[in-house]
């Protein structure tokens, strides 16, 4: 009995010290929602304004080495940022912490009419997104569009229309 009470201890100690990880399992995917295939992280907003909901984010290279370097995004006017993090997936206040899609299917905010298959960047107006092209060695991109038809007819920012993209930020 006492060799069954200590084994049942070590196996319930080493239950409670495994890592989880925070994407789905194969077992939990039915592929009838787009959600199934989203990927977030949580990031705090040091832009020192507030981030509309479906915007470009980047990495914010001045946060501090070694303790909030690549925890902390801001915005950028710099189109192709090499920085590009993902798609704000909620409005996240000055100072607050909020989603971020970094894969998967997402909504964002765009300038310009993409078609299928562009591939997508941040514009020079921030948050929006647009269609870009590498001019140079680094170029980042935030994801390929989906569709050639907007999401909402009425749009957001003066005019700008939500489209689809597959999130997948790369630098090329």
């Amino acid at each position: 009995m006492r060799k069954f009470i200590v084994l049942f201890s070590a196996l319930l100690m080493l239950g409670f010290s495994i890592q989880a990880r925070a994407e789905q399992s194969t077992s939990t995917f039915t592929g009838e929602r787009y959600e199934e295939q989203q990927v977030f992280i949580y990031a705090y907003n040091n832009s020192g304004s507030e981030v509309q909901s479906n915007g470009v984010v980047v990495i914010d290279i001045t946060a501090t080495g070694n303790s909030t370097l690549g925890t902390y995004f801001t915005t950028s006017a710099t189109s192709g940022n090499s920085y590009i993090l993902g798609i704000t997936d909620e409005t996240i206040a000055a100072g607050s912490v909020g989603r971020i899609c970094v894969r998967g299917p997402h909504r964002v905010l765009f300038d310009t009419t993409p078609s299928a298959a562009d591939s997508v960047t941040n514009d020079t107006t921030a948050p929006l997104a647009t269609t870009g092209t590498s001019a140079a060695n680094k170029y980042g991109y935030v994801g390929t569009a989906l569709k050639a038809t907007t999401t909402t007819a009425d749009g957001e920012w003066g005019g700008s229309n939500t489209w689809w993209i597959w999130v997948n930020p790369t630098v090329q």
